[in-house]
Order: C-alpha cells, then sequence, then structure tokens
C-alpha cells in the first residue's frame, strides 16, 4: 500500500502565540498556535475543549504550554479519542494513554510543561512534558 496524504489543514507552525486564561473550544482557526495557559489570571485550572474530529481537519495541531500558576489545566475531547505518551521529568517513567477522554495537568504542573496534540482526523495524538505527570480520563 502506498502512503497517501489524508489531510492538509492549513497551520501557524507555532510562529503565533495566544495567552489563555480562561477555558474555551478550539476552532479549526487555532491551528498551529501555541497557547500559553496563564492560570494565575484565570484564578484557577483551564480546560482546553478539542474540536470535533473530522478527517477535513486532518493535519491539525496545537502546542498547549504552562505560562503561569499551578492548576490542573485540562485538554479534553468528550470522546475517549485521545492518545498519549507523557513523560515526567522528575522521574525515569513515563505514562501511554490510549483511548482517553481527557489529559490533565497535576496540580503541581509547572511553568513549560507541555502538550503537543495533533489529529489525522479521526484520532488524537499527544506528545506530553511535564515536571510533576498527568491525569487521564
Amino acid at each position: 500500500m502506498a502512503n497517501a496524504k489524508i489531510g492538509s489543514h492549513p497551520s501557524y507552525s507555532y510562529q503565533l502565540v495566544d495567552n489563555i486564561d480562561s477555558s474555551f473550544d478550539l476552532s479549526l482557526s487555532d491551528s498551529g498556535k501555541v497557547l500559553a495557559l496563564d492560570g494565575t489570571a484565570a484564578g484557577g485550572a483551564i480546560t482546553v475543549g478539542l474540536p470535533t474530529l473530522s478527517t477535513a481537519m486532518a493535519g491539525f495541531n496545537v502546542k498547549l504550554v504552562v505560562k503561569t500558576g499551578t492548576a490542573a489545566h485540562v485538554v479534553n475531547d468528550g470522546n475517549s479519542k485521545i492518545h498519549a505518551h507523557c513523560v515526567k521529568s522528575n522521574a525515569s517513567s513515563d505514562t501511554r494513554l490510549s483511548g482517553v477522554s481527557s489529559i490533565t495537568f497535576t496540580t503541581a504542573s509547572a511553568v513549560g510543561d507541555i502538550i503537543e496534540i495533533c489529529t489525522d482526523g479521526t484520532l488524537w495524538y499527544a506528545t506530553c512534558f511535564t515536571t510533576n505527570g498527568i491525569e487521564a480520563t
């Protein structure tokens, strides 16, 4: 079987940074953005809702970075379609997630903790780099 292009969703290629100080749902126009999660301004945790999956959005990607605060920020798709590999820097272990609805930074999140997430239009694929780990549901 030959390799086939399955999407060409336009992207900012991580050249645009948005400061996020409240919960919101991503839209297709957010593809390629870096989202700086400002928990201090939000007064706590921020929930980021992922767009509904479709083949038209294949290639959609976003990077979420903890900017301030130690809140339990959440990335949620609500449909158990997230698959991830998460590495915790203060331990010699990692976490693999398969078919979860959300990824949550622990309440001990640190400035610079990152989740990068992309899609082929049918599933979400995430890579997480955190200081103290993540939780999944």
